[in-house]
């Protein structure tokens, strides 16, 4: 959850120029559903609707976000984070509102997926088509083939021990 005190902040505007820094870390909430793509792009927006832009104006001094303090992410690799300052023309008051769009554009690293997901299942779904080119007479076909329904067992513990445990949202490749 993002909290910020803008009490704090707007009494530090009254008194002049400033600058709000924050260290945020676990906003980002992964739908596990749609485990198959690959670009997140999350819009954050910040502003102000109690103060119009005469008493509050929010700028950017850069077109992209600072992310030095940005921690690597195992499953995440953060490509940009724009920034747009755009503003608002309230019927009711003559100053419009600003406010600030961040972009946050994210791409998965799929290494862990197409490695302990995807090439198993591929490797599985071709040993069994195996089963199917063995010779009837041949007393390999029913090993093979109890050997094939072992490792799609194992293989779909694997997978229901890295996919998360919720039943709000079930992930695709999990029905």
């Amino acid at each position: 959850m993002l909290c910020i005190n803008f009490n704090e902040v707007l009494n530090t505007f009254k008194h002049g120029t400033s600058k709000l820094h924050g260290l945020y870390t676990d906003i980002f909430v992964h739908n596990s559903r749609e485990c198959y793509v690959y670009f997140q792009i999350c819009n954050l927006q910040f502003a102000s609707w109690t103060h119009d832009g005469s008493e509050l104006a929010l700028f950017s001094t850069d077109d992209s976000a600072d992310d030095t303090d940005y921690v690597e992410n195992g499953e995440w690799q953060l490509l940009e984070i724009p920034v747009i300052r755009e503003q608002f023309y309230a019927p009711c008051c003559e100053a419009p509102f600003s406010y600030l769009n961040f972009h946050i554009t994210l791409l998965r690293r799929s290494g862990y997926y197409v490695e302990n997901l995807i090439f198993p299942s591929l490797l599985i779904t071709t040993a069994g088509m195996l089963v199917f080119v063995l010779p009837p007479e041949s007393g390999e076909k029913v090993s093979l083939s109890v050997t094939i329904l072992l490792a799609t067992t194992v293989y779909q513990l694997n997978v229901a021990d890295h996919i998360p445990v919720q039943s709000k949202v079930f992930p695709i490749i999990g029905n």
